[in-house]
């Protein structure tokens, strides 16, 4: 898959891991994907996750699992969120 929404990978800890603190103005991360399996728990207001064509409703302090490869992209309902996010690289 070499699209041109593919993320590059960003550094990681010796396990593979890499946890960011994201906090998006606006409310919008644009269409990407990545070789990383990415969790993803919204810590504040609800978000849209975008992914295959379908839209999927994220609660707030609910958990979601994106599978590695899988082209997503997320819009917040609100002016600015706050997500925590984790990356497992394979």
């Amino acid at each position: 898959m070499n699209h041109s929404y593919y993320e590059m990978p960003a550094k990681s800890s010796p396990l593979g891991i890499r946890i960011l603190f994201q906090t998006l103005p606006g409310g919008f991360n644009p269409l990407h994907w990545h070789e990383a399996l990415e969790i993803l728990y919204p810590l504040n207001g609800d978000a849209d996750l975008l992914m295959e064509g379908a839209t999927y409703h994220l609660p707030k302090k609910n958990l979601t699992v994106i599978e590695s490869r899988q082209a997503h992209s997320t819009q917040i309902r609100g002016k600015t969120a706050m997500n925590l996010c984790i990356q497992v690289s394979k």
